[in-house]
Parts: C-alpha cells; structure tokens; sequence
C-alpha cells in the first residue's frame, strides 16, 4: 500500500506533548466556526487527526503555540478542498476567492464573493493570532509567503480546466507554490517565537534549503495519497506523471520517486553543513546563529520527518 511506503529520513520521530489539547481545541474552533457541514463531515476531518501533524512539525510547541499550529494546519486541508468543488475548475472564481484571502492580510475586510464566509473569517482570526507579537519584517515575509501559496491554487485551477498532463517539471514548479511547505515553516518560526534573519532567510543557501524541504513533503505526500487522488479522477500526481513518463508499473514509479527524496535529503545535509560559515560571513551574533541552527532542526527537519510519520497514520489518504 502506498501510505506505507518507507522513506529514509535519518532523525528521530518527536511530537509535542500537547498534542492531545491541541486536538481538542482545534475541533471546537472548526464546530463554532461552522467550518464543515455536519457532524459526519467534522468525523471524518478528525480523523485526518491535523493536531498531530502539527504537534509534529512543531515538536517543541505548547498551549496556544501549539493551537494556533493545528488551527493553521487544519486551514491548510480545508483551503485546499475548497478547490476540488467547481471552484477549482474555473481560474476565475479560484482568482477571486484567493484574492479576498489576501486581502484580509493586509487589513483589508471585503465581503465574501466567491469564498465561504466561515473560512474567510477564519482566516482572519488566524492571520490575527499568527501576527500577534512578530515584527514588521516577519509580517510583510509572511504576508508574501501566504500570497504564492494563495495565487498557486489559480494555476492549478488553469490545469484543472483544461485537463492537460503536465510533464514532471513543471508539476514539481506548481507544487512547490500549492504544498503548503513555506507557509508551514513561517508559522515555525511563530510558533518557536523566533525570527529568521532576514539576510538568512534571503540566502541562497537558506531558500535552497527551504524549498527541498517542501519537495520532500510534497514528493512523500504524492506516494502517500496517490490511491485517494486516482480515485477523486486526480490526473496530475507525480506517481501518476511517472508512470506516464517512463511506462513503469507502480512500485517503479514509487521506487524512482523514493529516490528523488533521498537525493533531495543528501543535499539538505550539506546544504546545513554550510551554515556555520554563512552565519559566520553574515556577522551575526552567537544568538542568532543559534536561532538558525536550532530552526533547522525544530522546523526544518521536523517538517520532513513528522510530515511523512503524520502520513502514514492518517485517514486523510485512506483508499476508501
């Protein structure tokens, strides 16, 4: 079975010991927010158990940290299927809809057009708690950040609607905008209470850094969900695209992907094996390089590592 695929990521599994409140309180807010239908649909969205996730991504996160962690991550997965209704298959409504989310982070309150009031507003409860106490210069990266992910799922609604196969290449460019992996890491650093330098986050090495983070995510996420999507009639999955590619059976295509994520690993490491002298041709003080170091492994690390354990257990990627 896929969701059961092995991947080699060399740390140690962690998870914060609040995950249980966690998953508590980020039930409640989907209930009094009203974000799902029905107590069949709020079942099935606990079962994706995001508190988890959270608690994963962000070992070291508790309380409202932590909270704020999972309600961000359950906006993930509820944003995202926002875009399999007929939104999704119409670039100008997903345009809209997006547009009126990123208008919230720049203080901007429109009335709902396109999008569902409920997750709008929810949203703009979360960017309030996400900004709370951070610098000018985080907000205006984040608020960038969100924005790509944001505008990436309007090009994926162009290739939805015109039902075309996209090659491997350009299916890891759209995915790297829709995985969700940056904003995943801006929330680290609000959840860690601890700001990236600029000049870090800026870096060749650091954004490098940051996107094989978020291709291991998607590439792991792509096995382990590829039975769910074939079955939603998904075409553009990388597990797909390869065994169009090279005409391969499955455990092929899964073994050629494997690899891509290992690759991408081995370069992670020695991308990390050059921070101590980039920090160091920076100027920057002991403190920060701490913060540095201490983000990689808190954040970094724990976002491939807990994203893959999170992936094997959830219901979320359950063939049926």
């Amino acid at each position: 079975m896929p969701q059961a695929t092995d991947f080699f990521i060399p740390v140690v599994p962690r998870i914060s010991p609040d995950v249980p409140q966690a998953r508590r309180g980020t039930l409640s807010w989907v209930r009094e927010r009203q974000l799902l239908p029905d107590e069949t649909s709020l079942d099935r969205f606990a079962s994706w158990d995001l508190a988890e996730l959270a608690g994963r991504v962000s070992p070291r996160a508790v309380g409202e940290d932590l909270r704020t962690a999972a309600d961000v991550q359950s906006f993930f997965f509820l944003f995202d299927d926002l875009f399999d209704t007929p939104i999704g298959d119409h670039p100008g409504r997903a345009r809209v809809v997006c547009d009126e989310f990123t208008a919230v982070m720049h203080h901007l309150r429109p009335v709902p057009t396109a999008s569902p009031p409920a997750l709008l507003h929810a949203w703009a409860d979360l960017w309030s708690r996400q900004t709370a106490g951070m610098s000018r210069a985080w907000r205006t990266r984040a608020a960038e950040v969100w924005e790509t992910y944001f505008a990436g799922h309007v090009t994926e609604a162009r290739h939805r609607l015109s039902r075309r196969l996209l090659g491997s290449q350009e299916y890891v460019l759209l995915r790297r905008q829709v995985v969700g992996a940056d904003p995943t890491l801006i929330q680290c650093e609000r959840a860690g209470h601890r700001e990236i330098p600029d000049a870090v986050f800026h870096s060749t090495v650091f954004r490098t850094m940051r996107e094989l983070t978020g291709d291991v995510a998607f590439l792991v996420n792509d096995v382990q969900s590829v039975e769910k999507e074939e079955r939603k009639g998904e075409l553009n999955n990388l597990v797909l695209i390869v065994e169009r590619e090279r005409a391969c059976p499955r455990v092929t295509a899964i073994e050629a992907i494997c690899d891509m994520v290992r690759q991408r690993i081995h370069h992670f490491s020695a991308l990390e094996g050059e921070l101590d002298s980039l920090c160091d041709r920076l100027a920057l003080p002991a403190g920060e390089c701490a913060h540095v170091e201490d983000f990689v492994a808190d954040a970094m690390w724990a976002c491939m590592r807990g994203n893959y354990d999170w992936g094997r257990r959830t219901r979320r990627y359950a063939a049926r």
